[in-house]
This record gives structure tokens, C-alpha cells and sequence, in this order.
């Protein structure tokens, strides 16, 4: 007979295992892993395939889950919308701050998001940053930019364009540049 669960000495409950190395380990089979992060020991669900953790509710609620500490139980969350197939992402006591829409389309700072990647932001209008979207290099070596690809041109060369935000070595002078391909 196999044991079906396990409660070692150091209060760790193994499921499908009598060695278990986190808080709760379920095991399907070994995946071989001996050890467990110190910051991500509490559970683990292992198999030498595939592994996953379900989460289901009825078709009108949500499936969540919550982050939190002694202070809030909830400052974020990651939630599923099943009425509408979208995945939310929330911060700061549950303020909605991503949407990944059931189309695949992504949304920062709305909840309804109207192309491939919508951001928005109201601004405050006391930071001449608030509402915008931020590109940031580390050197004057390593100019950021946005590239405009087509990837369904059967050419070898599919860049279509791009604007480039470049600074002169040295100094804070910069420039801009548009580029478009002839």
C-alpha cells in the first residue's frame, strides 16, 4: 500500500510524496527538484510533465489571487473575469491597473481597451510625466526608440520605420530622429 499523505516532524504535508520539501507539496511524480527557494517554500505542486494549478468558479464570479501582508490582505491581485474572459491586474488595495481583454488586446491605466496595447493616463498636470509612456537607455551608446516591422513582407528587409531618441555623449543635447524605409 502507497501512503497517501504524509505529516513529517517539521510539520511539512506531502501528497503523493513522504519527503515533502515545501509547506504543502502535492506530487504526481518526481520532477527531480531537491530544494525550494526559501522565498517560494510553502507550496509546491510537482510532476515530471506538465503541473498546474486550477482555479475554477461558476460562470458569473471571479477567480482570484490575492497579495497582501499584516497590514492589508488584499493590496494586490491578479483576478480572471469569467463573464468576460479578461485578466486584470490589481494594485494598491485593488485598483485596477492592466486588463488583458479576451480579443488579446492590453490595457494599461483603462479598462476597455481599444487596440493591441492602449495606455492611458489622465495626468495630474503637476508632473510633466504623469500620463505618459516612459523609454529610458542606460548610455548615449544605447539609443531607445520605437521600430515600426511588418513581419507579413516577404522581403528580407520588413523595418519599415523608426523614431529614435538619441543623446550626444557627454552632454544632455539629444536629438530625434524619424526614419521611414524608400
Amino acid at each position: 500500500d502507497a501512503t497517501a499523505f504524509i505529516i513529517n516532524k517539521d510539520g511539512r504535508v506531502g501528497i503523493g510524496t513522504t519527503a515533502p520539501i515545501a509547506l504543502l507539496h502535492v506530487e504526481g511524480s518526481s520532477s527531480g527538484i531537491a530544494a525550494l527557494h526559501a522565498d517560494a517554500d510553502d507550496l509546491l505542486v510537482e510532476n515530471s510533465g506538465a503541473a498546474g494549478i486550477s482555479i475554477n468558479a461558476s460562470g458569473t464570479d471571479g477567480c482570484n489571487i490575492f497579495f497582501g501582508d499584516s497590514g492589508n490582505a488584499s493590496d494586490g491581485r491578479i483576478t480572471f473575469l469569467n463573464t468576460v474572459s479578461a485578466m486584470t491586474f490589481h494594485t494598491n488595495s485593488g485598483t485596477e491597473r492592466m486588463r488583458i481583454a479576451s480579443d488579446g488586446k492590453v490595457g494599461i491605466g483603462t479598462t476597455a481597451p481599444s487596440r493591441l496595447l492602449h495606455i492611458y493616463g489622465a495626468g495630474s498636470g503637476t508632473d510633466f510625466y504623469d500620463g505618459h509612456m516612459t523609454l529610458e537607455g542606460t548610455t548615449a551608446a544605447n539609443p531607445v526608440g520605437i521600430a515600426f516591422i511588418n513581419r507579413g513582407n516577404v522581403s528580407s528587409y520588413s523595418d519599415l520605420g523608426h523614431i529614435r531618441m538619441e543623446i550626444d555623449s557627454g552632454n544632455a543635447k539629444g536629438k530625434i530622429t524619424f526614419s521611414t524605409r524608400n
